[in-house]
């Protein structure tokens, strides 16, 4: 899901599968509780010229909620931004999957 529809187009050509969707929105409201056993997501923190993670915060709640019991939120973030601070109270597993010097990969279980 992206509010960007050449982001959108992009995912598509990355990820392919007969139960993988791709949306072009900005909300997750638009989905059930509990649908979803899998997010996959490089959550937003720049806009314009402003970086803020509120926007991701919200998000990170949100996918909670839209995961089943079990599901996995999987993210690639920059390192400085330490989002695991912020997943740990929500997820009750918060593993570091890979990393370099500027990206993680976290994989978030419910």
């Amino acid at each position: 899901m992206d509010d960007a529809f050449l982001a959108v187009e992009s995912a598509k050509l990355n990820i392919k599968g007969e139960k993988i969707h791709h949306y072009y929105d900005n909300d997750l409201r638009v989905f059930n509780d509990e649908m979803f056993d899998a997010i996959v997501t490089n959550p937003p923190f720049h806009f314009e010229h402003e970086i803020n993670i509120q926007v991701t915060l919200e998000l990170f709640k949100e996918c909670f909620r839209c995961l089943k019991e079990n599901g996995n939120l999987q993210i690639v973030a920059n390192h400085h931004l330490n989002y695991k601070t912020h997943l740990s109270p929500l997820f009750s597993s918060v593993k570091v999957v890979a990393e370099d010097k500027k990206f993680v990969v976290y994989k978030c279980e419910k």
